[in-house]
């Protein structure tokens, strides 16, 4: 996506702490952030995308 339509900036919209289950199913803290760029409206109707981070150091 990024290689067709470049942004030149990014923002988080909004953030949220969620848990998951990971790949051995242990449930994980993670951070949900929504995304958005100024090609929102043309690639997704403005809907932004969803991007995970884990919340554990480690």
């Amino acid at each position: 996506m990024f290689n067709a339509l470049p942004p030149k900036q990014v923002q988080a919209m909004n953030c949220k702490l969620e848990y998951r289950t990971d790949s051995k199913g242990f449930r994980q803290p993670v951070y949900a952030f929504t995304l958005s760029d100024e090609n929102d409206a043309a690639l997704r109707d403005g809907m932004g995308w969803t991007t995970f981070v884990p919340a554990l150091a480690g």
